[in-house]
């Protein structure tokens, strides 16, 4: 199967693959716990293979989703080229935005609501993201209480939504032309043959 341009055949990226998914969620966690001081294990992606049970009702703990909103629909493509590869490589750039859902639970949910919230605004506690190209946009404007049931019983709960965005870079193997041989027709002239090099 190819993967560069000098051969027929579909390309597939060269270059580490922007962070997504699983890896995604680990670092918004990591960041969360940092922030808002609830336990790793008090901290939780929304969706979850095996969903775990539930604390009791004044428990901390926070559930929180990673969702890309928006992209751009045209992407940058720039040509850079090496002195390993001086034939170069395409990157592929694009910006994307993302939301991150969080919904607090537990006796105590506004006040580490408010941690959170709070503790974004704060750059030193944004760096892990930031070194990830991960920055952030904006803080919801206004949380929202949205009791939960559970065990039939109504629990606290509020909701905080903030928006982020990133760089994301892929890698392709896309040559640029070092050469081609052409021929030239004229009225006048015979056909001759020319070497272009660049």
């Amino acid at each position: 199967m190819a993967n560069d341009s000098t051969t027929l055949g579909f390309l597939t990226p060269v270059s580490v693959l922007p962070i997504n998914d699983r890896p995604l969620e680990d670092i918004f966690a990591q960041v969360i716990t940092g922030i808002t001081g609830l336990a790793a294990n008090m901290v939780r992606p929304r969706y979850q293979p095996t969903v775990p049970n539930q604390p009791e009702f004044d428990v901390d703990w926070v559930a929180f989703g990673v969702s890309i909103t928006e992209q751009d629909v045209y992407p940058y493509h720039r040509q850079v080229a090496t002195l390993e590869r001086p034939d170069g490589d395409t990157i592929v750039e694009r910006d994307e935005y993302m939301e991150v859902l969080c919904s607090f639970y537990g006796a105590n949910n506004h006040q580490y609501m408010g941690r959170w919230r709070d503790g974004l605004a704060i750059e030193q506690n944004r760096y892990t993201m930031g070194a990830l190209g991960i920055k952030l946009v904006a803080v919801g404007k206004n949380p929202v209480n949205v009791p939960a049931l559970f065990k039939n019983t109504w629990t606290r709960r509020v909701d905080l939504t903030c928006q982020f965005s990133r760089r994301v870079s892929v890698t392709y193997g896309v040559r640029t032309i070092q050469s081609a041989t052409v021929e030239l027709y004229t009225e006048e002239l015979p056909p001759q043959s020319i070497i272009v090099n660049q």
